[in-house]
């Protein structure tokens, strides 16, 4: 498991982002912060929130060639080694 301490999710994103990736944080809220669940009163359910604002999202890749997905692997590996901790 790679840890790495301290890091921000928005500079990570815009690390990524400045090697030409298209990166952005994850769309798509934990159910309940959405305001259907509002009116349910919901609890807050910390770990869907802690993994919401810790993950990125990626293109699906349906249809590129194998060179755009290995130049993904490089950017990301080259940032990665930069923030490893």
């Amino acid at each position: 498991k790679v840890k790495f301490k301290n890091l921000n999710i928005d500079f990570f994103v815009k690390a990524l982002q400045a090697e030409g990736l298209q990166v952005r944080k994850s769309g798509n809220a934990p159910l309940h912060t959405l305001p259907y669940f509002k009116k349910c009163k919901p609890r807050k359910i910390y770990s869907s929130e802690k993994f919401y604002n810790s993950t990125i999202s990626f293109p699906t890749f349906t249809s590129e060639n194998y060179k755009i997905i290995d130049l993904y692997i490089k950017a990301l590996k080259k940032v990665c080694s930069y923030f490893y901790a």
